[in-house]
């Protein structure tokens, strides 16, 4: 989730916190441009099968054999406190990163009833 909101309280303390991130930036590891994306709008049903409007990539080329792309997002989060009658603001940065074997697929529409060559075929 995007946003969370908590009180503790003990020994006559109450501690409030209130979270929410904000954007996230991410590098998909293929040297392009660092992508930010704002995350107020949340996915809807109207968006499958299509590129993201808000926050979509599309690899131009497969990673080279045995070199994966490295991506990484850092998580850019406001955080509201409050305590012992003070109060604040902290931005926080949270971040990590996986490596992604990109590959290529390449689709052939074939016209219906033509023989499909056995090389193309799916394994079963």
């Amino acid at each position: 989730p995007g946003r969370y909101e908590t009180a503790v309280s003990q020994e006559g303390i109450t501690v409030s916190i209130r979270a929410w991130r904000k954007a996230a930036t991410w590098r998909m590891g293929d040297g392009s441009a660092a992508k930010v994306c704002w995350v107020h709008r949340p996915w809807a049903e109207q968006y499958h099968n299509q590129d993201s409007p808000f926050c979509g990539y599309r690899y131009q080329r497969p990673s080279p054999p045995g070199k994966p792309y490295e991506v990484s997002v850092v998580e850019h989060w406001e955080v509201e406190w409050s305590a012992l009658g003070q109060s604040g603001v902290v931005q926080l940065d949270r971040g990590a990163s996986r490596v992604l074997e990109v590959r290529e697929i390449v689709t052939v529409r074939v016209a219906p009833g033509a023989a499909v060559p056995s090389s193309s075929r799916s394994p079963r």
